[in-house]
């Protein structure tokens, strides 16, 4: 019984999936895969059984298709062949959470080569006569660097670079922390604002930056005070155990001096630099160390809450409904969290935006490169006048350091600072997608 896929779809990454030792198959990714594997094999007669995210304990029946979708675990055994006939297991699924995958000890892989099985990434693999292969796809999830488009009803969708917006469709941020990492618990991706945010024009903010106060100066505004970030050594003396300092260095995509250890896609600015570790792992997957709890400004992920305090402490003017935003450091002035209140999008209001906690700010600056391409790729297509590269400057968190500091980013160097509220820094509003 082999498998022949007639009339190959824009459906991979241009691997190849072996379904069995005879017939093959090339593919390149159009966002639909699970779909379009799932179409073929039932016009062609075979079984689909859809398992969703249960039976990840199970027994593969062959020469049909199972289908898991989001799972961290499966463990799966063959179940008893046909005789006379070619019997192929075969099943696809997407990796959640810490996802592990367990077959029989009896089942070797093609070439040695053992897939690394990592959250946010679908699995095809085929088994024949105890052989496995395999192939990898992006996964459902929102990856970073994503487009994040919005309808005026206020639907979402992400696009690769590359990708052709469709029509009714607007251009509205880039993801900045994937979906796979749950850093929210709730299944959402952060995406970042394709604009600046700006006192002058709070609603709709600008392509040009300028410099804002943090405000609330001398101010006890209930935050809790982050005086450490985490460290794993120096950049040329990188350890696996994590201690705290007041202002780390954060590798970055951009940067080329002296690879992370545990990110290889990513560097520090410099080899003398006190190195905090990489939200990401080399395969993409999250790095315990950037969350380790304590007094730890990277561990901040509460953007939205923050915002919302500092918002509530905002009693100098009328900030939601004037024409402009006060640009006041006083302790009843906060613009920076202000204007990321303010900012809407097509598809998105007042109040759902927000400013970054610090180790949400963190994901910018370790894949700075990455996201400014894809904000370069919108443009190019032509939209330039929505959309504006971040600057290699200083960036404000909702994170506080003490009453008179607060939590910043300088995505030059990557350094986590704790600076004076009053100073003048860049702001790039958040927003959380599911």
């Amino acid at each position: 019984m082999d498998r022949n896929i007639k009339d190959a779809k824009d459906i991979g990454t241009g691997e190849l999936i072996y379904f069995n030792s005879h017939a093959k198959a090339t593919y390149t990714n159009d966002g639909s895969i699970l779909e379009d594997i799932i179409s073929s094999f039932k016009q062609d007669g075979y079984p689909v059984i859809e398992h969703g995210t249960e039976d990840t304990t199970f027994t593969l029946t062959p020469n049909a298709l199972h289908v898991w979708g989001k799972v961290s675990t499966l463990t799966l055994t063959l179940g008893e062949e046909t005789e006379g006939i070619t019997n192929e297991f075969i099943f696809i699924f997407e990796g959640s959470s810490n996802p592990v995958l367990t077959l029989p000890d009896t089942i070797k892989w093609a070439d040695d080569v053992l897939p690394s099985i990592v959250p946010g990434k679908i699995y095809c693999i085929s088994i024949l006569n105890n052989l496995a292969v395999f192939s990898v796809f992006e996964g459902t999830d929102a990856q970073v660097g994503d487009i994040c488009l919005s309808n005026a009803n206020g639907d979402k969708k992400f696009i690769k670079v590359g990708d052709v917006i469709p029509d009714g469709w607007t251009p509205i941020g880039v993801v900045v922390i994937p979906e796979s990492h749950d850093v929210y618990g709730t299944g959402e991706c952060a995406v970042m604002s394709l604009k600046y945010m700006n006192y002058t024009t709070p609603n709709e903010g600008s392509i040009s930056y300028q410099g804002m106060y943090w405000g609330g100066d001398n101010t006890d505004t209930s935050l809790y005070n982050y005086t450490y970030a985490a460290t794993i050594g120096s950049a040329t003396a990188q350890t696996e155990t994590v201690s705290f300092t007041g202002y780390p260095y954060l590798p970055s995509d951009a940067f080329t001096a002296t690879t992370c250890t545990k990110d290889t896609n990513a560097s520090y600015s410099s080899s003398e630099r006190t190195a905090a570790p990489s939200p990401y792992l080399t395969d993409g997957s999250r790095n315990s160390q950037y969350y380790t709890n304590g007094n730890n400004a990277l561990s901040d992920f509460d953007g939205v809450g923050n915002t919302n305090i500092l918002t509530g402490l905002a009693t100098g003017e009328d900030w939601k409904t004037a024409t402009s935003i006060t640009n006041n450091s006083g302790s009843t002035y906060y613009p920076a969290a202000c204007c990321c209140w303010r900012y809407s999008t097509v598809g998105t209001v007042q109040g759902n935006w927000y400013l970054p906690a610090c180790g949400e700010l963190g994901y910018l600056c370790a894949r700075f490169k990455t996201i400014n391409n894809a904000i370069q790729y919108l443009i190019d297509l032509g939209f330039s006048d929505s959309c504006s590269l971040v600057a290699s400057s200083y960036f404000w968190s909702s994170s506080e350091y003490s009453s008179d500091s607060a939590r910043c980013v300088l995505m030059y160097y990557g350094n986590v600072y704790g600076n004076l509220k009053y100073d003048r820094y860049y702001v790039r509003a958040f927003l959380r997608v599911k």
